[in-house]
């Protein structure tokens, strides 16, 4: 199982248990650390 495989069976089975919230929590983190990056990436090459 590749890693996304593996995150995708264990969503399924929060999913069932109905721990949605936590994975909204967990998918904002993850949303909002990457878009932050990009726009460091952007500040960075507009600096230049």
């Amino acid at each position: 199982l590749t890693k996304i495989q593996e995150e995708m069976l264990l969503f399924r089975k929060e999913l069932r248990t109905g721990n949605l919230d936590e994975w909204n929590a967990k998918a904002q983190l993850v949303f909002t650390a990457a878009h932050m990056d990009a726009i460091k990436e952007n500040l960075k090459r507009s600096m230049k």
